[in-house]
């Protein structure tokens, strides 16, 4: 089951890898939230004197704040400050029982953030809100700027309004990270307009409206360097696309998608659907037999999609087949199955993901596992550097590696369109990658280095 339960020397673990990834940050002021009668907005916000509410906090923070959030039922939160690049505003979870249960405005997302951006929200549980669980629009139009969403939970929102568990309305510089996200009216990730944005080992399920969408328009054109990387994306029947990218009479450029598993059960959609000049590659990933170049409205196989210069060296496979458990979400990927060190080390410049949800450093083995967890054994799936050996793990006991798809060996019957085995180990993925891209625009530098807070 995935949840966000923790022991504590995962937690000892996890803090030690998210010091030594996150550039050193002096925080003006540091304040805490606890709920009553512990917390009292009368106090003064101390470690002794916290404060009763999200949104007193979301008041009375500027820019180099933290405020850290202790386990308890809350009312979400509307925030209007920014931060700076230098001096990010930060809304931290201190464990991993901090739940949002309420929006704080009526009909309205658990987290609005309104502001310019630098903000991070972190760690925290949604549920049962009536819109979006985390929504990002900044008041008065245009983009958000470097807003991190890392390691939240967010379930069951959303559903009569048809929102998604979390929503970009336009952004730049912004990163969705080692979330778990399900059951919401929408989408998964919701993305509008966006540049230099990366969703990156989020664990996306039972969502009715599709796992990642993006879509630009005819006022901004996007997406534009989208990287969609590490994520597992499991939809049921009438959920939709696991990924879908729209122009929408604009023009996207430089945006990618590889390492991911990218599965729907939907019949009337599939995996990747593309819409209009997206400017878009792919590699790597776990996919279903349906893809679409024209917004969905005609299916095509994953062999033609890959005609067309798509998804190389990706392989088509179904949820039983990949995961430890789908049936009771469990989306570890089972040993022995090919979704182990198929991936790559980075796309067109923009790497994998360092580590993976639960902070294993990547890659294990011979090279990335496809995918929100890298498979491995032991104590080191808790956040260390895990054995190697453990990577290679043979069988997995399921009896049915043939399935008239050729062998892997390890039970999991997937298989690569275009015949048996098809040669998708050996599939000579140049760096420079001569995909099909309209367009592309050159990035410099690249996303910040990955940590998280080790949801399981």
């Amino acid at each position: 089951m995935v949840d966000t339960d923790s022991n504590a020397g995962r937690m000892v673990v996890l803090v030690v890898v998210a010091a030594l990834s996150m550039p050193a940050v002096a925080f003006a002021a540091t304040y805490r939230v606890a709920p009553p009668p512990a917390g009292d907005d009368a106090a003064d916000g101390s470690d002794a004197a916290p404060w009763a509410t999200l949104q007193h906090a979301a008041d009375s923070v500027a820019a180099g704040d933290e405020v850290v959030v202790a386990d308890g039922s809350y009312a979400g939160f509307v925030l209007t400050a920014s931060g700076t690049e230098a001096a990010p505003i930060v809304f931290r979870a201190e464990e991993d029982a901090a739940v949002i249960d309420a929006p704080p405005v009526p009909d309205g997302p658990g987290v609005w953030l309104q502001g310019d951006g630098f903000v991070t929200v972190e760690g925290f549980v949604v549920t049962g809100v009536p819109a979006a669980g985390i929504r990002v629009a900044r008041a008065g139009g245009g983009q958000a700027q470097g807003v991190i969403l890392r390691g939240n939970k967010v379930v069951d929102s959303g559903g009569d309004a048809g929102a998604a568990c979390i929503e970009i309305v336009e952004a730049d510089g912004a990163t969705i990270e080692a979330g778990v996200l399900h059951g919401c009216g929408g989408a998964g990730v919701s993305l509008g307009p966006v540049d230099s944005t990366v969703v990156r080992n989020n664990v996306i399920y039972g969502t009715a409206g599709g796992g990642i969408v993006a879509e630009g328009g005819d006022r901004i054109p996007g997406p534009d360097g989208l990287v969609v990387v590490n994520n597992t994306v499991s939809l049921p029947e009438s959920g939709g696309w696991a990924l879908r990218l729209a122009a929408n009479g604009g023009i996207g450029t430089d945006n990618v998608a590889f390492d991911n598993i990218l599965l729907s059960a939907d019949l009337a959609a599939g995996s990747v659907a593309l819409e209009g000049d997206v400017g878009f590659a792919s590699a790597r990933n776990a996919v279903g037999d349906r893809m679409s170049t024209d917004g969905g409205a005609t299916l095509v196989t994953l062999a033609r999609f890959q005609a067309e210069g798509y998804e190389l060296g990706s392989f088509v496979t179904e949820p039983d087949r990949l995961f430890v458990g789908a049936a009771t979400d469990d989306y570890r990927i089972r040993a022995g199955c090919p979704a182990i060190d198929a991936g790559l080390a980075e796309l067109n410049g923009h790497p994998a993901a360092e580590v993976d949800l639960r902070g294993t450093h990547r890659p294990v083995g011979a090279s990335w596992d496809l995918g929100a967890y890298e498979f491995c054994a032991g104590w080191t799936c808790d956040g260390g550097d895990a054995d190697a050996g453990a990577d290679v793990g043979g069988d997995d006991g399921g009896g049915d590696a043939d399935a008239g798809s050729g062998g892997d060996g390890g039970g999991c019957a997937c298989r690569l369109a275009g015949g048996e085995d098809a040669g998708w180990m050996a599939v000579p993925l140049a760096i420079g990658f001569a995909v099909v891209m309209r367009r592309r625009r050159a990035r410099s530098g690249k996303e910040p280095p990955m940590d998280t807070d080790g949801h399981r």
